[in-house]
């Protein structure tokens, strides 16, 4: 009736070229531009059958962690830092 869990991701470092952009009012541009590798944890429970109800918590990025996401964007986009997910149920 209860069940835990916990995950853990690693994204390696990507290559996110930063082109015809600029940096404190100048041109800037940097086609070798790579993000750095992050390691990711989640975690989270539930518990069922109390009395029909059930109660499913999870927290993604555990631990806050700030990193971007590269790719063949104009720049790397931030991440979402933690986030909280509570899903009450009830069984009929």
């Amino acid at each position: 009736d209860l069940w835990f869990n916990m995950t853990f991701r690693y994204i390696g470092p990507q290559l996110s070229p930063v082109l015809n952009t600029y940096l404190d009012g100048d041109p800037f541009s940097d086609p070798d531009f790579t993000v750095d590798p992050v390691f990711l944890v989640n975690a989270g429970f539930r518990v069922e059958k109390l009395k029909g109800l059930s109660l499913d918590v999870r927290i993604y990025n555990l631990f806050g962690t700030s990193y971007p996401q590269g790719g063949s964007t104009v720049f790397p986009y931030p991440q979402e830092g933690r986030w909280f997910r509570v899903e009450v149920g009830y069984r009929f």
